[in-house]
């Protein structure tokens, strides 16, 4: 009983910081496809003026 008590008061703490690395990660992520994505059209914009 104390252990959930405990749980649950943690949970908002803890739930904000799981979202925040989340959020975190999915940033990265789509960094990384906007970087993918912007280097493949300059290496087809480099071979159309080839």
């Amino acid at each position: 009983m104390a252990r959930a008590q405990f749980f649950g008061g943690n949970w908002f703490v803890y739930s904000s910081t799981l979202d925040a690395r989340l959020r975190q990660t999915h940033q990265l992520a789509l960094t990384g496809k906007a970087q993918l994505i912007i280097t493949l059209n300059h290496h087809l914009a480099f071979l159309h003026t080839q």
